[in-house]
């Protein structure tokens, strides 16, 4: 069983079996995964979804891709008040069937389609081994065209459906006013800094949100959201309602200042589009905002952490007591300092690129900003992200 299943960063083997069986269960039967590209586009453009399925023993019979587009809308149209959270109406289905000859172990089917103003997308694919059962993907509801007038959130990749207890973290991008209107442009960076966050297992940065991806949300919000230095946010009355319902915020601005977040779980922070790399920087400022963790890196960050698991420590005696349970070593354990610069705070450290220390796409979560990041998305799973 162990040979069937990828590769996955330390952190993951040291939660134990039951977590890799949940996550790869089909790794050696049939399995089935489904994205939709562009991600979210503020124009009429050609939207198509893939799906691929795979099944190395028995192969391949068919792939159905069940698609519903709508016209999204604020929801007054059910007699209540308008909703942050969209409706949809005009809804149709179609199912589009991919049929293979030859039993192959890997197959793969696509539909595309014109998304027009307004356009709402839900769908999820399907897919039945020549032997055995068959398997579906999660449904994913997504928004494309240019979007109402109404303060409605977008929807980017959104489980429409959840359990109760839902067990997702809603992730809303805000554009900035510097934007100037052009609501397009930001769609574009938008897109650049979602696929390359969590649609990325092949760069080491965006690993654990692209694993995890099946626990999040993500949202475009209209414009309303105003960031500036050092941690100056605002948001205007129409997109207030959206920012309630969101666990984290990311204001995308194009003007070239520094990024900053606010440290707790759940906030907001600020991410530069115009940066070498904006998914990167997405991930370290979300560090702060979603996860509560500290920065790693002296001389003039914020080295405080939010809720009780933490990835700075105010002693060399804290961080090496937490250095076991990270799996971390407790003689790396060193104060965040240069030169004759000390700051006070602790980190552990063993050489490698950390993500709330370094820039670039070789730094990820590890050790103990590792820990807390997994174990915010498995308390996930359980039913409460917060």
């Amino acid at each position: 069983m162990a040979s069937c299943l990828p590769t996955l960063p330390g952190i993951f083997f040291r939660l134990g079996y039951l977590l890799l069986t949940t996550l790869f269960l089909a790794a050696c039967g049939t399995s089935i995964k489904a994205v939709h590209n562009p991600l979210y586009r503020a124009s009429t453009h050609a939207s198509t979804i893939t799906a691929t399925a795979s099944n190395s023993s028995a192969g391949i019979k068919k792939i159905g891709i069940i698609v519903t587009t709508g016209t999204m809308t604020d929801c007054t149209e059910l007699g209540g008040p308008a909703s942050a959270i969209p409706c949809r109406l005009n809804a149709t289905t179609v199912t589009h069937t991919c049929n293979y000859a030859g039993s192959p172990s890997t197959a793969t089917c696509t539909y595309s389609q014109t998304l027009n103003n307004q356009a709402i997308v839900t769908y999820h694919a399907e897919t039945e081994p020549v032997t055995g059962s068959s398997r579906s993907t999660e449904e994913i509801t997504y928004a494309g065209g240019f979007p109402p007038v109404a303060g409605i959130a977008r929807p980017v990749w959104w489980h429409r459906d959840p359990p109760d207890p839902p067990r997702y973290i809603d992730i809303g991008f805000f554009p900035d006013a510097d934007y100037v209107g052009d609501y397009l442009d930001f769609t574009g960076d938008l897109e650049a800094i979602a696929t390359g966050v969590f649609f990325n297992i092949g760069q080491n940065f965006a690993q654990d949100y692209t694993i995890f991806r099946g626990n999040v949300n993500l949202w475009a919000a209209p414009f309303g959201a105003d960031a500036e230095q050092s941690c100056t946010f605002s948001f205007n009355p129409l997109v207030t309602p959206i920012r309630a319902n969101m666990d984290g915020q990311a204001i995308v601005h194009t003007a070239n200042f520094r990024d900053c977040a606010f440290i707790t779980l759940g906030g907001t922070g600020s991410v530069w589009a115009n940066a070498g790399n904006p998914a990167q920087r997405f991930v370290h400022e979300s560090g702060h905002f979603l996860h509560g963790q500290g920065d790693e890196y002296c001389c003039d960050g914020g080295y405080a952490t939010a809720g009780t698991c933490k990835n700075v420590f105010s002693s060399e005696a804290a961080c090496q007591s937490a250095a076991p349970g990270a799996d971390a070593n407790p003689s790396d354990c060193v104060e965040i300092a240069s030169g004759a610069t000390m700051t006070g705070a602790w980190r552990n450290d063993d050489g490698r690129l950390e993500t709330m220390a370094d820039q670039g796409v070789n730094a990820d979560f590890h050790n103990n900003s590792s820990l807390c990041v997994v174990q915010r998305f498995l308390s996930c799973g359980s039913g409460s992200c917060y």
